[in-house]
């Protein structure tokens, strides 16, 4: 067991540990978190949904994962006033398809951030179409005896993205103190993206067939666009539990990663986890942050997770080139 110790956060966040995040699914041919039943009924289970969860307007401070953490203290929030004319939205992957019943909104705090008019779509493209929405509405303000927005699709809807989109005006930000999912369950007929891996080993150093999702809404594909000049940053000093993901296509024969950052712009500490499926994780690495960071490690993999663990302050967390170690 990799030991780090979970810091607690100026902005109100406690007790989060990444590591509670890496799945212990069973490993085939050397390869890390493969699909297994247990990781089939895990795309219900909102402690792997830390980074299936994004959005559009994001304040670095206060991100998406912030509405699936457990603790309605700690609020997603669009930093920035609701306006009709440009629509904020938190998007859900749960990397295979699931039949959801509706949604719920916890305003237990930040109750004025409400959304003064919501669509909410449930797909299969990452992109939903307007056909995807099941239902839109104008909700009541929630107060403190009535602190929920319940939203019922009337049917159950199936498909792997759920979109939750503010589509009014006010001047709040948005927040989302703790999303729940109501009637979540694994359609069994259909597997998870990843889980037919075959034991096959491709060539995956191409880092323009790479996709790199982040906690945030900074444009994670500078960091592999060739130019150390161009950055990804996090926009807020590094604190627990701020990260990134690398699809990289196809499962690979890695051997560790190679970060370069903007000199002083580094990390705390990173925990580095793998997955041949993008739903079982397993730790393979930890570095303390650096300039430069080569990162030895031995797995078959398709997907890397790479999560700030402990805080820094003075200096933002900016990768400027990420790599394959050879």
């Amino acid at each position: 067991m990799l030991a780090f110790l979970a810091s607690t956060l100026s902005c109100g966040r406690i007790g989060y540990d990444p590591r509670d995040l890496a799945g212990t699914g069973g490993s085939g041919s050397g390869g890390a978190g493969g699909a297994t039943d247990s990781g089939l009924l895990a795309l219900c289970d909102k402690a792997k949904w830390h980074t299936w969860i994004t959005g559009n307007a994001t304040g670095d401070v206060t991100p998406p994962f912030f509405a699936i953490d457990g603790t309605p203290a700690n609020a997603y929030q669009s930093r920035r006033d609701q306006d009709a004319a440009s629509p904020i939205y938190l998007q859900l992957d749960f990397h295979g398809t699931v039949a959801l019943d509706g949604i719920s909104l916890d305003y237990t705090t930040h109750a004025s951030d409400y959304p003064r008019s919501y669509e909410v779509s449930v797909s299969n493209a990452l992109a939903p179409t307007p056909a995807d929405t099941v239902v839109a509405g104008i909700p009541a303000p929630p107060t403190m005896a009535a602190p929920f927005i319940d939203i019922s699709f009337g049917a159950s809807q199936t498909g792997r993205y759920l979109r939750i989109t503010e589509t009014g005006s006010a001047a709040h930000w948005w927040s989302v103190p703790e999303l729940n999912v109501t009637g979540c369950r694994v359609v069994p007929s259909i597997n998870p993206i990843g889980s037919s891996w075959d034991g096959g080993i491709s060539d995956v150093t191409d880092r323009s067939k790479w996709v790199i999702v982040a906690f945030n809404a900074s444009p994670a594909a500078k960091m592999v666009d060739g130019d150390p000049g161009t950055v990804w940053p996090s926009g807020t000093d590094p604190y627990d539990g701020i990260w990134f993901e690398v699809d990289l296509g196809a499962v690979g024969d890695l051997h560790g990663l190679v970060l370069s950052h903007r000199p002083g712009d580094i990390p705390a500490e990173l925990l580095i986890s793998a997955s041949t499926d993008g739903i079982d994780y397993v730790d393979v690495a930890s570095a303390l942050g650096a300039d430069v960071m080569d990162i030895p490690f031995a797995t078959q993999s398709r997907y890397l997770r790479v999560t700030n663990v402990g805080s820094r302050v003075g200096s933002w967390w900016s990768v400027a080139e990420l790599n394959l170690r050879p």
